[in-house]
């Protein structure tokens, strides 16, 4: 920073230093917004703050500081005091719109208030956080030929290991998706300013989809910006989803809210449990995974709304009917998680609706995973959108002690 000349003990209020463009001012704030250092295309390093005071706090003051590595500032917390010598004002018109998870598109940059739900530090420099604002994710398309199942299966998480079953229990909400955000090449230091259970502003995030997931790419240009316990959005965040939650019949409640199930594909049996209501899989997870200490009520059963994003053995003719049948591996994923799920025995039979030929099999299979065929009957785009189906769900343990959810109770009707 400028050196020399000036008052440096003079300060002046940041309404007052907002109209003085191409003067010379000291100033002192409260840190609104950080981000992240990062090198300049010559040998400077650049770091933006944004600061308020009592005179200006909405949207506050951008700082642009252009200096050597070991002399930008070191943010330990939002919320900091710091003081500027002699900063240039210049004008610039800044957007400060922020969106939800349900409007996000991939490739686009995009600000987001979001609560951090969970931090996961990894091995070396790998780490993730997970966040949300109580709406969900748009589905997105499933870039993947079926046979591409066999070497390259879809992955249920991003992570490299699952999270502990007590961290989803006790952290992840079971409704709105949780949306993972990661660092691209940033250096660990910058974690200290995310800390759990907090909301925050996340300013210039690139949205993308790996997999077939969606998730954020914290970038040199990503901001943190503080956010107070009165904020305006934050508040209207909690209040929607509540709205949500309250306006929902009973039986929905916890069905995503994207989530509206095709009647052409599906039907579940509910003669056994006539007044079942909707779960959502991350309900499924945490009941089914969570150890006993916790208490969690595990249903005998669940009623899920999801979509059928993978199947193993993808081949209709492999679906072995009436002889009997091995299993079959379905990936199911809604808004807030994704599962292996399978079909053994009658249930299978029954899921497939019997005897049937490879050629009616096939039908099926198409309309579950969302796959247009052209005129010869094979896959002409590896572009694929799987409709919404009801399911039913039930965890089992098997004799090595390794829990696996199970299909039944379920019939594709698409014709």
């Amino acid at each position: 920073m400028p050196r020399g000349g000036g008052n440096y003990y003079n300060f002046t209020k940041i309404r007052d230093a907002i109209d003085s463009v191409g003067a010379k001012v000291n100033v002192i704030g409260v840190v609104l917004e950080c981000g992240f250092p990062r090198q300049t295309r010559g040998t400077d390093w650049f770091v933006s703050v944004r600061i308020i005071d009592e005179t200006h706090q909405d949207p506050g003051l951008s700082v642009n500081i252009f200096t050597d590595r070991n002399e930008c500032p070191r943010i330990l917390s939002v919320g900091d005091i710091i003081q500027f010598q002699r900063v240039t004002i210049n004008h610039h018109v800044g957007a400060n719109y922020f969106s939800f998870v349900r409007e996000m598109k991939g490739g686009e940059d995009f600000n987001l208030v979001c609560k951090i739900i969970h931090i996961h530090e990894g091995a070396g420099n790998e780490w993730m956080a997970f966040v949300w604002d109580g709406t969900d994710a748009p589905p997105a398309d499933i870039l993947q030929k079926l046979e591409d199942e066999m070497k390259h299966p879809l992955p249920l998480h991003l992570e490299p290991f699952p999270l502990p079953s007590d961290t989803l229990c006790s952290s992840f909400p079971a409704v709105g998706t949780v949306l993972r955000v990661i660092s691209q090449d940033l250096e660990n230091d910058n974690l200290r300013l995310l800390k759990t259970g907090e909301w925050v502003k996340l300013v210039n995030l690139l949205c993308e989809v790996h997999a077939g997931i969606w998730r954020c790419v914290l970038t040199p240009f990503t901001k943190l910006r503080y956010t107070p316990k009165e904020d305006r959005l934050k508040l209207e965040r909690k209040r929607l989803f509540n709205e949500q939650l309250a306006q929902s019949p009973e039986s929905l409640m916890q069905m995503p809210f994207g989530g509206f199930p095709s009647p052409q594909v599906t039907e579940v049996d509910d003669s056994d449990d006539d007044h079942a209501i909707f779960l959502t899989l991350m309900d499924v997870v945490a009941s089914s995974e969570v150890p006993a200490s916790f208490k969690c009520v595990v249903p005998a059963s669940f009623k899920c709304v999801v979509r059928v994003i993978a199947a193993f053995p993808w081949q209709a003719a492999d679906f072995l009917f009436p002889a009997g049948i091995d299993r079959i591996r379905l990936t199911l994923e809604d808004s807030t998680a994704r599962i292996h799920a399978f079909l053994y025995a009658e249930d299978g039979v029954k899921f497939f609706g019997g005897q049937s030929s490879v050629e009616a099999l096939e039908i099926k299979r198409n309309a579950l995973l969302g796959v247009r065929v052209n005129t010869d009957g094979a896959q002409d785009d590896t572009r694929r959108n799987p409709p919404w189906v009801q399911v039913r769900l039930k965890s089992e343990t098997n004799q090595q002690g390794n829990l696996h959810y199970r299909v039944f109770g379920t019939k594709v009707v698409a014709a």
